[in-house]
């Protein structure tokens, strides 16, 4: 995790277009102790930053935490790779579906929360 002046130093951009390429959702950040930070893989060269921002556009809603926990865990879906490996790979279609799904299973465990339902 990395604070806002390092990603902008290392991208090459202000803390005004960060702040931009986080209300358009192109990019997300997690809290730490009431402090913001950026998750480094923005910064790897390796995976298409377009490509990137579109499944976080996709993740539209969910916390950064949510967010964070979906690119960086193995999912089953896509042979047990995490999406960032997937996106290296290129498959950038089976990302977005697994994303899809994540989003419905999220929403699904937050409806039983509010509704007092327990999941198992």
């Amino acid at each position: 995790m990395l604070r806002a002046a390092i990603v902008c130093a290392a991208l090459g951009i202000t803390e005004r277009q960060l702040t931009s390429d986080l209300a358009a959702g192109r990019i997300f950040n997690v809290d730490i102790n009431a402090d913001e930070f950026y998750p480094a893989f923005f910064l790897a060269s390796e995976l298409d930053r377009r490509q990137l921002a579109k499944v976080v556009r996709r993740l539209d809603g969910l916390t950064g935490w949510a967010k964070w926990r979906f690119f960086t865990e193995p999912k089953a879906s896509l042979a047990n790779l995490t999406p960032l490996q997937a996106l290296l790979h290129g498959e950038m279609k089976p990302v977005l579906q697994t994303a899809d799904a994540f989003i419905a299973r999220s929403n699904k465990l937050e409806k039983g929360k509010v509704s007092g339902t327990r999941n198992h």
